[in-house]
């Protein structure tokens, strides 16, 4: 769900128009008017000729950060398509495929791609893995690839369009794509001489060629049916004067936009703020809110999603928060090539909303989907430690001062886990949150995929419990059901009671199981945030839901306990008192009678008081980089079924390294159960997530090891903190570390208390075949440890 831009936000007073600044300019001499152009994922370019079937599969740096005008920057391989024709069209699906489909009779083949480094001639290996033929159309077709797994055809003559998920275990044989149909319709304001390029960051570029004048739609990936994905009016219009009739665009994953002539072979490469085009960067909204006076944070977190693009499921309960406070809602999302962004922000974040309260209050909507959608450990805490970052990033939070707004951590699921994890490091540094509630919090194995996958149960306080109530919380609550009902599907999550909150089992709080429609999936799962915990903030049951079977004071619990309504006195934790303790630790809990477990407390060396009064101490180190040591290794791909990632090497993402400011085309290994980070030829850097330095660290260590290979020119491997080099490590030839070395690199004072990014690379094009390869592993800080003295001051804990 995408929130409508307001009329200061349409304006962008402060944009420079799209396309940006022409930052590459230079003559392709294999373009040719026949060849085709297909963008391939993190920096990669296919070139293939209609007529000769050749192809080359080319390289360019992301960052453009070479003074020289060449594009692309380097060739990995060459070869021939077989079984092509003339009107064959390749288009991106996604995770290394690619949909090689004709034109002329729809046929089409799904092929997974990879470079396959144990051959020196025709790298590219192609595997079909789905066949069939495209729906007929009365014109010619337009497939575009939309990020998350998504494919628009459009049919320029009638304006019809479907959006297609890929998805083979949904495809029928010969199916008229490979997966499910999202969303259909007719687009009747967009003409036929039109033309449409996905941008990234859920924007799409309508462009009329022969006048140059062009909008911006704000794509919603979360719309079904037949409600149209371009939300809205377009949030950018223009005209511009720099791109011809004759052109062709391609979107490079970024901010960066191909602009090539056939004709001639000119190419050009364009970077567009982000602002040009209705979305904010991470430091927009940082120096928009710098100066801000805020009166409050509240921060919304969903849970475990079915696709990569549902990181906004939870934008009703936001926008609930953000109409009864006042202020600014601010939507930060990940989109489909992995860029971190924020959608929009209550009136381009300059006044404040009014709100009933009148209040300054920020509202945060986190997006994690992705990694939520992964079935192994580390992206709890990973998206957490994110998090972390991203509030003191944008300027919301301050590890070093005393006097941060008061906080509200809302979260559902799985989302209870990463929430955990941030207000842990806030613990850390001593800064004191309000409020936290976990809505279901599903922080448990219950037998469900994902579940033990993913491991978050391992993250918090005490054992076998993922949510936690840590120590410089003054208040939590959680609410929860076990019934587990919806429509058809039979298993549905639940959530139990957490020790140091208070407690509060939804019985006749829920509707009538019988009453799901069919084809509800999430059921009582999502009625806890969807309808009961709404209905607490407006007090009453909203519209789209159904009646619960009784429905209780709702101004008297749930959001009746927040900072900003302060309707009801705050109540004592509660774990063992009245409460369904299906899903608790039995370690802590005898889940049949709700007493505690005696001999499963002394072997954890607690008391009953301690499990019920929470506030545990923060095990977290300020010295550690999420994923630094590689420990959480993932070697397979959900979204929503599996994707196999690591087929020749792994590239799959990894916690820490992937969505939030990471990412790269380094490959990891996992030899004797202690894995690492590869840099060679054919995967040149890696960025880790934005993360945060300590005031008081003083080096950043990791361990590498570095081989070049027996010819060529000596290769450069580069340390860098944001755009700031580090340390350059020079591989002259034959060069070869035995082992692992320690590294440890000082920290200039300029990055102390600072957030950012670190990534490795090789500076220049290594050799083909005969250049050097770099291993990275157990990366870190250097922190001298807090005083175990240091207290949290809570005015109040329990009244």
């Amino acid at each position: 769900m995408i929130f409508l831009p307001s009329a200061s936000a349409l304006a962008q007073t402060e944009t420079v128009s799209f396309p940006g600044t022409l930052i590459k300019e230079d003559t392709w001499d294999d373009l040719t008017p026949t060849t085709q152009l297909t963008y391939l994922g993190t920096n990669r370019l296919l070139s293939w000729d209609a007529l000769s079937n050749h192809y080359q599969m080319w390289r360019f740096d992301p960052t453009f950060s070479t003074p020289i005008d060449t594009f692309p920057d380097q060739r990995l391989t060459a070869g021939t398509l077989p079984d092509s024709a003339p009107d064959q069209t390749l288009t991106f699906l996604g995770d290394a495929r690619i949909l090689n489909w004709q034109r002329a009779t729809g046929q089409y083949k799904v092929q997974h791609y990879r470079l396959n480094t144990t051959r020196r001639t025709d790298l590219l290996s192609l595997q079909t893995t789905e066949a069939g033929t495209l729906r007929s159309t009365t014109g010619q077709r337009r497939l575009i690839y939309m990020g998350d797994d998504r494919v628009l055809d459009w049919e320029p003559a009638t304006g019809r369009y479907q959006l297609w998920q890929y998805d083979p275990t949904n495809a029928e044989p010969n199916a008229p794509f490979p997966g499910t149909l999202i969303a259909e319709g007719r687009w009747p304001d967009i003409p036929a001489d039109h033309e449409l390029v996905y941008l990234g960051y859920r924007r799409i570029l309508d462009w009329e060629p022969a006048t140059g004048d062009y909008r911006i739609w704000r794509y919603d990936p979360m719309i079904t049916g037949s409600d149209n994905p371009l939300v809205g009016r377009p949030v950018i219009e223009g005209t511009w004067d720099a791109i011809d009739p004759g052109h062709q665009l391609l979107s490079l994953g970024s901010n960066h936009l191909l602009d090539w002539e056939p004709a001639t072979g000119q190419v050009r490469v364009w970077e567009f703020a982000l602002t040009s085009i209705g979305a904010f960067a991470v430091d927009d909204i940082g120096d928009k809110l710098a100066n801000k006076s805020i009166s409050g944070i509240t921060v919304v977190t969903h849970g475990r999603q079915l696709s990569d693009s549902d990181g906004d499921s939870l934008q009703p309960l936001a926008a609930d928060i953000h109409n009864k406070a006042g202020g600014w809602l601010i939507d930060y999302d990940v989109d489909g090539n992995g860029n971190d962004f924020f959608d929009s922000c209550t009136n381009d974040c300059n006044a404040a909303a009014a709100g009933q309260k009148g209040l300054n209050e920020v509202v945060l909507l986190f997006d994690w989907a992705a990694e939520s959608n992964e079935a192994s450990t580390g992206w709890g805490e990973a998206a957490g430690d994110a998090l972390f970052s991203l509030l003191i990033d944008i300027n919301l939070i301050d590890p070093t001062a005393t006097d941060n707004p008061p906080l509200h951590f809302i979260a559902h699921s799985f989302g209870t886990a990463v929430t955990s994890e941030v207000v842990e490091r806030l613990a850390r540094f001593n800064i004191p949150v309000d409020h936290v509630t976990y809505l279901d919090p599903h922080d448990f194995d219950e037998g469900l995929t994902f579940d033990g996958a993913q491991h978050l149960f391992d993250l918090g306080q005490p054992a076998a419990y993922g949510a936690a109530v840590w120590n410089n919380v003054a208040f939590a609550d959680a609410y929860y059901q076990t019934r587990g009902k919806a429509g058809w599907i039979e298993v549905v999550p639940s959530g139990r009671p957490i020790p140091g909150a208070y407690n509060y089992p939804l019985l006749d709080e829920l509707p009538n199981a019988d009453d799901y429609p069919f084809d509800d999936v999430v059921g009582d799962h999502s009625y806890v945030w969807v309808c009961f915990y709404r209905a607490t903030i407006s007090g009453s049951n909203p519209t789209d839901c159904l009646p619960p079977i009784a429905p209780p004071d709702f101004a008297q619990t749930g959001y009746a306990f927040s900072r900003i309504e302060q309707a009801a006195p705050r109540l004592d934790p509660n774990f063992y008192t009245a409460q369904i303790h299906t899903f608790s630790s039995p370690q802590i809990v005898d889940v049949i009678t709700g007493l505690p477990n005696a001999l499963g407390l002394e072997e954890l060396v607690l008391t009953d008081q301690q499990i019920i009064q929470g506030r545990w101490s923060p095990d977290w180190l300020t010295a550690e980089v999420a994923n630094g040591d590689f420990e959480h290794y993932n070697t397979l791909r959900y979204d929503p079924i599996p994707l196999i990632c690591n087929t020749i090497e792994n590239v799959c993402p990894q916690p820490g390294w992937s969505y939030h400011g990471g990412g790269g085309e380094g490959h990891f290994d996992q030899p004797n159960s202690s894995a690492y980070m590869i840099l060679d030829w054919s995967n040149t850097f890696h960025t880790h997530n934005r993360f945060y330095i300590p005031a008081n660290a003083t080096a950043l260590v990791f361990a590498l090891r570095r081989q070049d290979g027996p010819s060529g020119t000596p290769d450069t491997l580069v340390v860098q903190l944001g755009d700031q080099t580090m340390a350059t490590y020079t591989l002259a030839e034959s060069d070869e570390d035995s082992d692992f070395i320690a590294q440890e690199i000082p920290l200039p004072e300029s990055l102390l208390g600072k957030v950012t990014t670190l990534t490795f690379k090789f500076s220049t094009p290594v050799d083909l075949w005969d250049g050097s390869t770099a291993w990275i592993d157990n990366v870190g800080l250097l922190v001298p440890p807090l005083a175990e003295d240091q207290g949290v001051y809570l005015p109040v804990i329990f009244r």
